[in-house]
């Protein structure tokens, strides 16, 4: 059955897909590809004149690809990137596996038709082992041979969930991490904490506490540009199109207030870790590792596979952390260019 290709400029136009968009990214374990992160990017962070280019295909009406795409017009124009760039990564278009060929082609003839037409296509947070920097440079008219520019390579730590239980899982970890974690919790259990997962109910106020904490974390250090206003209405946005089972905000309370606050978004048995910050005076508790191992006990008892800890290569999530891959910020020229 010959592919259905469409490039859709609206909002609206994209409801009918939603449903199969969110599919390929549970399908492809793609947290942050997801129509309830990616849209909810659009809604609350992008530029004001940011016009919507998403390339769909479809095959007997059931969605087979989605790269969503968005540009600007006027001297801005013509620079393609995905949903959601600069709040999260890894992201790549989505596809159902072993089409990847056939729907680039496809893609390749939409953003041909494209106004702006695609100037340069950038990829920023793509996997390293993603095909798509490679296929949309073959088959975007102009761009073959393709000019592809690595500017930035970024550690993707991860960790294998294949323990039964937390307990098990910890066996697996060093002697000296298995007893900080327990001794810490000790402590904090003395004084009052209290683990809490966010319902939506109290998700503005928790993100609210999350900006606080992460901002004076970072403030002494230069300051931080990842939480901004408009990032954190686009958490609140998704957390409300995501729902509590794929958008999860844990924290640690004392005596009514957050010490230690993280955001974690998940999809077809991957759990990420997107952000998060704590209170320096109880550092000597470890609150935010005691949030992950909380979070990784949550994925293991929900039976996913995956916990992505974040671009990065800090020494603390290499205490989890099994393997590393890498994300890959690129950009696509056409040839000669």
């Amino acid at each position: 059955m010959a592919l259905q290709a469409e490039l859709l400029e609206t909002t609206e136009a994209l409801e009918p897909h939603l449903a199969g968009w969110d599919a390929l990214a549970v399908a492809r374990g793609r947290p942050y590809c997801a129509p309830g992160w990616m849209l909810s990017w659009l809604g609350a962070v992008a530029p004001p004149d940011a016009l919507l280019r998403a390339c769909v295909v479809r095959e007997g009406g059931e969605l087979v690809a989605i790269a969503p795409l968005w540009t600007q017009d006027g001297d801005g124009g013509g620079r393609y990137g995905m949903l959601s760039e600069h709040t999260a990564s890894p992201v790549e278009p989505l596809c159902v596996a072993g089409r990847e060929g056939d729907v680039a082609a496809a893609f390749g003839q939409l953003l041909a038709e494209a106004n702006p037409g695609p100037r340069e296509i950038e990829l920023k947070g793509a996997p390293a082992a993603s095909p798509w920097p490679r296929l949309l440079s073959e088959h975007v008219p102009g761009y073959s041979p393709p000019s592809i520019e690595c500017t930035r390579v970024m550690a993707l730590p991860k960790l294998r969930l294949d323990q039964p239980s937390l307990d098990a899982w910890l066996a697996t970890r060093s002697r000296n991490f298995r007893q900080q974690v327990r001794r810490a919790w000790r402590r904090l259990e003395d004084s009052g904490a209290v683990l809490r997962v966010s319902s939506l109910e109290e998700i503005d106020g928790d993100v609210d506490a999350l900006s606080r904490l992460h901002h004076a974390r970072w403030e002494p250090r230069g300051g931080s540009r990842a939480l901004s206003p408009p990032v954190e209405e686009m958490l609140r946005l998704a957390a409300r199109e995501l729902g509590e089972e794929r958008l999860r905000l844990l924290s640690i309370d004392v005596d009514g207030a957050s010490i230690s606050a993280h955001l974690f978004v998940r999809a077809g048995g991957t759990w990420a870790y997107w952000l998060g910050g704590f209170d320096d005076r109880w550092a000597a508790c470890r609150p935010s590792v005691q949030v992950l191992v909380a979070a990784v006990e949550a994925a293991i008892e929900s039976g996913d596979k995956w916990f992505e800890l974040g671009p990065g290569g800090q020494q603390y999530k290499y205490r989890f952390a099994d393997i590393e891959e890498s994300v890959e910020w690129l950009t696509l020229r056409p040839a000669g260019g």
